[in-house]
């Protein structure tokens, strides 16, 4: 069973990249293999046969950038509308399923809703399940980690609500 996995990529061209896999084994020996193979898919697993055994995380060496984001209701704003979703924009493709915003007011539970993920735009978006109460503090929580694992900082920021 393997530990750890490292894809280091030699060239930028799409069809028969050159790479260099490096995988830990249960007894902390190490393999490399150079050679050919097409690519690594968006959840940083090998695609292709006998690079590794199956199933090994890979990262492409150089993407260990960790995403960053901007957000609307913006830190501080006042006067928000108390039907504004939360809509935040990634720097970079996300795991949909890494991404989390939590929404609650000032001496209230936390807001239900639904949470939404565009890939194209990068563009997460919290819809709550009710009205915003008014001239209310609300604290929102933003988390999530890009398609490589990288994650982002915990953003936690509050903007207060109209009447």
């Amino acid at each position: 069973m393997a530990k750890t996995t490292r894809v280091e990529q030699k060239s930028r061209k799409v069809k028969r990249t050159q790479y260099s896999v490096t995988w830990a084994t249960a007894n902390n020996r190490y393999s490399t293999h150079k050679g050919r193979i097409p690519r690594a898919d968006k959840r940083g697993y090998p695609i292709g046969h006998g690079y590794g055994p199956e199933g090994v995380k890979a990262t492409v060496a150089g993407e260990t950038v960790m995403p960053t984001q901007t957000h609307v209701p913006a830190t501080s704003a006042t006067g928000v509308s108390r039907t504004a979703n939360i809509v935040v924009t990634w720097s970079e493709s996300m795991n949909p399923k890494a991404i989390g915003i939590t929404v609650q007011p000032s001496g209230g539970a936390e807001v239900p809703g639904t949470l939404t993920y565009v890939e194209a735009t990068k563009i997460a978006t919290f819809d709550p399940a009710s009205t915003l109460p008014a001239n209310t503090q609300i604290f929102v929580q933003v988390r999530g980690a890009d398609v490589y694992g990288n994650a982002s900082a915990t953003n936690t920021y509050q903007f207060t609500t109209g009447a």
